[in-house]
């Protein structure tokens, strides 16, 4: 795959970022927000169809990140939602994101 840029963005801390984004509901959703500033950003790379991609898999993120997330809220926000992620949520999250890491590896 050819390299993609962000412009100013360091991709290796990204990367790095997106080993830790399902570690639980809020690094997931942090990790979803600073993805989606990055999609604005307008991803370029030598492959045309490489933002394509980007975008595509960003809007899984966010699908699984709002599913989550509103679970989470629908259940009174509790301290101790982890369980809840690791059986819902974290294995399509740590799909959705080696894919993501994958197009971004050069």
């Amino acid at each position: 795959m050819e390299h993609i840029s962000f412009g100013d963005v360091d991709v290796a801390a990204f990367l790095r970022d997106a080993e830790l984004a399902t570690a639980n509901h809020t690094a997931f959703a942090k990790f979803v927000w600073e993805s989606e500033k990055h999609c604005a950003n307008n991803v370029s790379g030598e492959v045309e169809d490489l933002q394509t991609q980007y975008r595509r898999i960003w809007m899984e993120l966010e699908i699984v990140n709002a599913l989550a997330l509103d679970d989470w809220e629908s259940k009174g926000k509790p301290q101790n939602w982890l369980p809840e992620w690791d059986r819902k949520y974290k294995n399509q999250a740590l799909e959705i994101v080696a894919e993501l890491r994958a197009i971004l590896s050069t």
